[in-house]
């Protein structure tokens, strides 16, 4: 079987939607054929949901009156 961008794009993308962004795009980079705007595509849109994600919990905290404790440094 020869696998063909269409194939790459579907593996981006199933790695995309479960967070392994990292290695989605390892994944891009290493296609021995020119990657379709697809793959693009998929890597870019779970990155946006994950900052979607984002912001919605730190809207809940907001709400919640959830504040994150100031770090400090002992050098």
């Amino acid at each position: 079987m020869v696998l063909t961008s269409d194939h790459y794009a579907c593996m981006v993308d199933l790695l995309s939607r479960t967070g392994w962004l990292k290695a989605a795009y390892e994944l891009i980079k290493s296609i021995p054929v020119e990657p379709q705007a697809g793959a693009w595509g998929a890597l870019l849109e779970a990155s946006a949901e994950q900052w979607v994600d984002v912001s919605l919990v730190k809207n809940k905290m907001k709400e919640r009156g959830v504040r994150k404790i100031a770090g400090c440094s002992w050098i």
